[in-house]
């Protein structure tokens, strides 16, 4: 589905890029992707429809990742290029 930094970035900030470019960074290297979810460490109001929305698309990505985790708040979703 989404293979490269940039595509996975707009995908995720796409409900709202105002709110969800504050939560969301992404790491690239040679094979994986990481996903990096900042929500929770971050104290920002973020309207319930637009974190729904995003949830779904974390769940998506969630779904081709080759390992996903939480650790102190922040989530890591770790995907590979193929």
């Amino acid at each position: 589905m989404l293979r490269n930094k940039d595509h996975i970035y707009n995908y995720l900030i796409q409900p709202s890029h105002l709110f969800l470019k504050q939560v969301v960074k992404i790491v690239e290297t040679n094979r994986y992707i990481l996903v990096l979810d900042l929500r929770n460490t971050k104290k920002l109001f973020i309207p319930d429809h637009i974190i729904e929305n995003y949830e779904n698309r974390l769940e998506s990505i969630q779904k081709e990742a080759y390992k996903s985790s939480e650790y102190d708040g922040v989530k890591f979703i770790l995907v590979p290029k193929h």
